[in-house]
């Protein structure tokens, strides 16, 4: 669990959201107890664990009751060259993408793929196809 003092907690605060970890640094060991108390609104994981991790938790009975698992907003972090939500030339796209999931009706103007489509052309001279941006989103990428 990354917490406070980390850049994980500078896009979440960035993009207006409140890091519920209340550990600080990086990979803090947590309890499953422990998430459960500070009952997150959202829950953003790591690209590393992909889909199968969050539909894991999304099925584990031990994780139900907590906010964002009842509402569904538990979501993969995009990753592409690199993981967006580190220290790398996407971070920021991950501030956008991270307002736009954490308050979505604050940013309903702003369009992450057309941004993200922009930000390959322009950063990196490359035309990201249609599969290529969803898998990045979906953090399915190879």
């Amino acid at each position: 669990m990354d917490g406070f003092g980390t850049v994980i907690d500078d896009w979440i605060n960035l993009a207006g959201g409140r890091n519920a970890a209340d550990v600080a640094g990086n990979g803090s060991a947590v309890t499953l107890e422990q998430v459960a108390a500070w009952d997150p609104d959202v829950i953003i994981i790591g690209t590393a664990p992909n889909q199968q991790s969050r539909q894991a938790i999304l099925d584990d009975p031990r994780w139900r009751e907590i906010k964002a698992v009842k509402t569904g907003k538990v979501f993969i972090n995009p990753t592409g060259a690199y993981l967006w939500d580190r220290h790398s030339a996407e971070a920021a796209l991950q501030v956008l993408w991270a307002a736009k999931t954490l308050h979505p009706e604050l940013f309903s103007d702003l369009d992450i793929k057309r941004e993200t489509v922009n930000f390959y052309a322009k950063y990196f001279h490359y035309a990201l196809t249609d599969d290529e941006y969803t898998s990045i989103v979906n953090a399915t990428a190879p």
